[in-house]
């Protein structure tokens, strides 16, 4: 795992791709199969301080639609899971990603976004090398949950949720990144949470209000990053 040293941080040398977890192309399986190691030993010891008895299984990474992966210098150093929801289908209002959402709030969803995509950012994981106070030149855990909202941004759901711990300042994070508290301080697992949601009609215009913000915008762009794979994409379509 790459540990970066205080002072030699440049925004070139990340990357952020979003994959599905059944990715095809033996590189980019690679980077899956890296993050779903990062997963399992940040959110094994996650459930093992909440006193969790539930059992963390493959599948609650692999049921994802996809996976955002922060690299540094090609190394994995974090990641989101995304799911993708229609909560108009009644199955999406059980859906295990949302189930610390009420069935008044997820009907509130449903009034709101009908017939219309909600993406659902959930399992954010960082590399403990990167959770060093000595890292004061770059705030990782920022940085990840702002190119959360880029991915968010450049995709066609109207809206994101998420479930965020109060403990770990995850509230705080959203809220400088626009998001709007739908319930807060609810307890999970013995700690406070709030649900907090990003509409794209109501948040797009002020996504780079923060100086994070800008820095997720550019490296979401850097080579091989996911919008400069779109743009690719867009550039092979127009000429097909």
């Amino acid at each position: 795992m790459a540990e970066p040293q205080p002072l030699d941080l440049n925004l070139r040398d990340f990357q952020y791709v979003v994959l599905p977890p059944e990715a095809s192309d033996v590189y980019e399986r690679t980077l899956v199969d890296k993050a779903y190691d990062l997963w399992l030993q940040v959110w094994s010891e996650a459930f093992n301080q909440l006193g969790v008895s539930t059992p963390l299984r493959s599948d609650d990474f692999s049921r994802a639609d996809q996976i955002g992966i922060l690299l540094f210098r090609g190394e994995v150093v974090g990641s989101t899971s995304f799911v993708k929801l229609n909560f108009s289908r009644p199955y999406a209002l059980r859906d295990s990603s949302v189930s610390s959402w009420s069935d008044d709030r997820l009907a509130e969803l449903k009034r709101s976004y009908a017939d219309q995509s909600v993406l659902v950012a959930t399992y954010f994981s960082l590399c403990a090398s990167w959770r060093k106070p000595s890292m004061k030149s770059l705030n990782a855990k920022e940085l990840i949950a702002a190119l959360t909202c880029e991915y968010f941004y450049s995709s066609d759901c109207a809206a994101m949720i998420a479930t965020v711990r109060n403990d770990r300042g995850m509230h705080r994070v959203c809220y400088n990144l626009n998001a709007t508290p739908v319930v807060e301080r609810q307890e999970k697992h013995g700690v406070a949470v709030d649900l907090v949601l990003w509409d794209k009609s109501q948040s797009l215009f002020r996504r780079h209000t923060t100086p994070m913000a800008n820095e997720a915008r550019m490296i979401s762009t850097n080579p091989g990053s996911f919008l400069d794979s779109l743009r690719d994409q867009t550039i092979i379509s127009s000429v097909a």
